[in-house]
């Protein structure tokens, strides 16, 4: 069950990551360390709230 939840936040995390920067490049905004940041929390924001969800479930 872990290993499931592990690569759905993965999953997650890479398709946040390019439609993010695919809508930031349509506005023309380069991608620089603040949007990186954004990603790299959206990523750790999905990983952490499946882990709390899995840790509600026992």
């Amino acid at each position: 069950m872990l290993k499931k939840n592990s690569i759905i936040s993965f999953m997650l995390g890479v398709l946040s990551y390019f439609v993010i920067s695919t809508v930031l490049e349509k506005f023309g905004v380069e991608r620089d360390f603040i949007i990186e940041f954004i990603i790299i929390s959206i990523i750790l924001l999905s990983y952490l709230v499946i882990k709390y969800k899995k840790s509600n479930d026992k």
